[in-house]
């Protein structure tokens, strides 16, 4: 007895795409990566057939497996984008004042003015009252004699007067 051995034509999709063949009227094509099945038509090329549902009725659901290990936690994502600002919120209270500040340095001083006018002369004072007369002072010492003149015998008198 002899075995008939059907064999499909099988490739990955991105090769059975980047190929695009026609498939004959009934030919499989089956994608080895995604386990999907279109059936040719033998004018349309690959990529315009549509992959057939070839799945039969869902079975009954079986019976839930012990939970597994954690795995290790992966790699923190990349940071999201900042959100907008909110509303601003109220005003504080006002705060206690500070202390005074220590005092600046002293200007340079301005400019002088200019001088005024002249005023007017006052009256004349009346005159004081005449003082005491002082006293007399002594009387100075006698000055020495003077050379004689000549012959002529005249004679010089030399008297003394007193002011008061």
């Amino acid at each position: 007895m002899s075995t008939l051995r059907i064999q499909s034509r099988r490739g990955t999709a991105a090769q059975w795409t980047s190929a695009n063949p026609i498939l004959f009227s009934g030919e499989f094509g089956f994608e080895t990566d995604t386990s999907k099945l279109k059936i040719g038509d033998g004018t349309t090329a690959w990529t315009g057939l549509s992959y057939q549902n070839i799945s039969g009725a869902q079975g009954t659901a079986g019976t839930q497996g012990t939970i597994g290990s954690q795995g290790i936690i992966g790699t923190q994502g990349t940071q999201g984008t900042q959100g907008t600002q909110g509303t601003q919120g109220t005003q504080g209270i006002v705060g206690a004042q500070g202390t005074t500040g220590t005092q600046g340095a002293v200007g340079t001083q301005g400019t002088l003015g200019t001088q005024g006018t002249t005023g007017a002369q006052g009256t004349v004072g009346s005159q004081g009252t005449v003082g005491t007369q002082g006293t007399v002072g002594s009387q100075g010492t006698l000055g020495t004699q003077g050379t004689s003149g000549a012959t002529d015998e005249a004679i010089i008198s030399i008297g003394v007067m007193d002011v008061y």
